[in-house]
């Protein structure tokens, strides 16, 4: 499986060269060029190879003005995630590190997702602004810093 954040400069049928499915990350960001995103869909179904796509709206609710993209979106199966295990928060939750090139210890992923809000954005901002203080401070990100930051100690 390969993660697709910023493609739309490769031709849909070289990317599907190799025998690999795919995950859009951040979705909406492909409707920049629909004709990419459509002929990315139309090569999927051709080669008979997968696809998934990761968004805060269904596609039923993006501006799509491509009226065959929008045809072929409507037929996508939407899965709502309202409410996030551990599990699957601290997947997330690591992705977003990863993707910001943050480190945190699991420890402390544990203790910020067992004390604030079960919320992606939240989270989201969170350790946006943990990372701004610690790199500010000096200092690691530990279970201590997070309580001094959330005023819990």
């Amino acid at each position: 499986v390969y993660l697709l954040k910023d493609s739309l400069r490769y031709d849909p049928r070289d990317l599907f060269e190799n025998d690999c499915n795919f995950v859009l990350d951040d979705a909406q960001n492909f409707l920049i060029d629909q004709h990419w995103l459509f002929d990315f869909y139309n090569v999927a179904k051709e080669k008979n190879r997968f696809f998934l796509m990761l968004d805060t709206l269904p596609a039923s609710m993006w501006n799509i003005s491509l009226k065959d993209l929008s045809s072929r979106l409507s037929l996508v199966p939407v899965i709502n995630i309202k409410n996030y295990d551990n599990d699957l928060l601290k997947k997330i939750t690591k992705k977003i590190m990863n993707d910001w090139g943050i480190s945190i210890p699991d420890n402390v992923i544990d203790y910020i997702i067992n004390t604030s809000e079960r919320d992606i954005e939240h989270i989201s901002r969170l350790l946006y602004r943990l990372d701004a203080i610690a790199l500010q401070q000096q200092k690691s990100i530990s279970i201590s810093f997070v309580k001094k930051y959330l005023g819990q100690d």
